[in-house]
């Protein structure tokens, strides 16, 4: 009877003990280095998705890799353990650490990886600072790196840079004491903005009231009370606890809105004429024309000139789309002008922009970024090209030479040095001397006509600004700009199709035939 009882009441305190959690992990974001202490974190790239994960790229290059995580709001709810993190602070120096499973993540000599280690060191120790809504970690050794994330296409990990990538969001475990109340949520986080922001604030405990200030003072009972979301425009902090029957009142929530002053200039020009200071924002009001697009380079121009916006942003756009309102600070490589984006507005379609047909001899630095046509180049020697890789070749025009460096590394195929080429790419400048970073590369015509394809069925050609399709009925014909972006598309009609050509280069498509033909 006894063991009976005993197993009873084992059993009752393994099935009490085994549901004590009845409560998710919660993830909370924190947006002070005041809240950065020893803890338990999930570590973002950005404002992406993906998080760093505890396992290591132990082919070729060295590096964490990401894993992605739900972001709701402010929290992460019950996220994997191979996305935990333990970051521990240094009393003795400031500094903190990365680790899991009994390893720390390092620098890795002056190269853009980092490693696992079984013990902290310097090269494990970084210095923290909480800039523009994200958390940025120097690397003690070596010095001038950083622990962040790069989130260029198919390079997606975490490593140590030269501040070139993205910093991190940090969302902490919420330990929460026994009979208080969650801390409530605050839409949208800490960052800067742009554009008129609408806040929002819930809270995971049932029946409770939150309270919040927006002049920086701790809030209480008897602050404003939160009913209805409300709009921000200007620089503002946040604060706002929650308050429930019977429990102690929340941890204080704090996010800063920051809305930052930007110098309106009036187009191209004037930008690369006047920004100089690197803290400054920028806003270019009046609109400009999208020229090419390509991971972290948007080309654009408008009458008065052209620019190159490098850096990470928000918006994919088309050939031709007009952007007004964009944002972002100054910037420089090889002392040439760029933007870095702040701010991507949404675009309205517009008309695709041609290029400028000019000579090697004609091109000087000043027409950096320009987006030209080399007509009728020819290589000093036999180019080769490979999609996804920055190989390069010369173009010669009597004793005057450029360099054709495959940037984008869209440009594939053997150029013969005996052939003339049509090169449609956009001006760089590399140690002083000007360059071609191409977009295409078709041999050239000598009359302005010519067959794209022939066969039994299909003829294609182009003459006069109009593209030519002989086709039998009944067969899908669809056009393509050189990166993709389709023009046009209709069931063709028994003999001729004509259509608009609207870029120097079309990739037409009639049935299962993929032709390109040259304006």
């Amino acid at each position: 009877m006894k063991k009976t009882t005993l197993f009873k009441s084992l059993l009752a305190m393994t099935i009490a003990f085994a549901g004590s959690k009845s409560f998710a992990d919660n993830y909370v974001q924190i947006t002070s280095i005041d809240e950065l202490t020893t803890g338990s974190y999930v570590v973002v790239g950005g404002t992406s998705s993906n998080a760093m994960s505890t396992t290591q790229n132990t082919k070729g290059t060295f590096y964490m890799k990401i894993e992605a995580v739900t972001v709701d709001g402010d929290k992460i709810v019950d996220p994997s353990t191979s996305v935990i993190w333990t970051i521990t602070k240094d009393d003795s120096n400031g500094t903190f650490s990365f680790s899991a499973n009994g390893k720390y993540v390092s620098s890795n000599g002056d190269a853009n990886s980092s490693k696992l280690i079984d013990a902290i060191a310097n090269t494990a120790q970084y210095n923290a600072t909480f800039e523009d809504g994200k958390f940025k970690f120097a690397c003690v050794s070596p010095t001038g790196r950083y622990l962040q994330y790069n989130a260029n296409k198919n390079q997606e990990r975490f490593a140590c840079y030269k501040g070139t990538q993205q910093d991190f969001q940090l969302f902490k475990l919420e330990e929460l004491a026994e009979g208080t109340t969650a801390t409530p949520s605050i839409t949208p986080l800490s960052g800067t903005y742009y554009t008129e922001q609408e806040v929002s604030m819930t809270c995971e405990t049932t029946d409770a009231k939150i309270y919040y200030t927006t002049n920086g003072d701790v809030p209480t009972s008897g602050s404003t009370p939160y009913t209805t979301p409300f709009k921000v425009s200007t620089t503002t902090t946040i604060k706002a606890i929650a308050i429930a029957d019977g429990l102690k009142a929340s941890s204080v929530k704090e996010v800063v809105l920051t809305f930052p002053i930007a110098t309106e200039v009036a187009n191209i020009a004037e930008f690369m004429s006047t920004a100089t200071d690197g803290d400054a924002v920028y806003k270019i009001t009046g609109p400009v024309s999208v020229v090419y697009q390509d991971d972290l380079n948007l080309y654009i121009q408008d009458a008065s000139g052209s620019l190159l916006i490098y850096g990470n942003i928000s918006e994919n756009y088309n050939e031709g789309d007009v952007i007004t309102g964009f944002i972002g600070k100054y910037g420089t490589y090889q002392k040439m002008t760029q933007m870095i984006p702040l701010y991507a507005p949404t675009a309205v379609s517009g008309t695709p922009v041609e290029p400028v047909t000019m000579a090697i001899t004609d091109i000087t630095t000043a027409d950096v970024y320009k987006y030209v046509k080399l007509s009728e180049a020819v290589f000093k020697e036999d180019a080769t090209f490979e999609t996804g890789e920055t190989t390069n070749g010369i173009v010669v025009s009597g004793e005057t030479e450029m360099n054709i460096w495959n940037n984008f590394r869209v440009i594939e195929g053997t150029f013969e040095a005996s052939k003339k080429w049509d090169i449609i790419g956009l001006v760089s400048v590399y140690n002083g001397t000007p360059q071609i970073y191409p977009i295409s590369i078709t041999e050239a015509t000598l009359d302005g006509v010519k067959a794209a394809a022939t066969d039994d069925n299909v003829a294609i050609y182009s003459s006069n600004g109009k593209i030519y399709i002989n086709a039998l009925g009944g067969e899908k014909i669809e056009l393509f700009s050189i990166t993709g972006q389709k023009i046009a598309e209709k069931i063709a009609a028994s003999g001729m199709n004509v259509f608009d050509a609207v870029y120097e280069i079309t990739l037409v498509k009639v049935g299962s035939k993929v032709v390109k033909v040259i304006k």
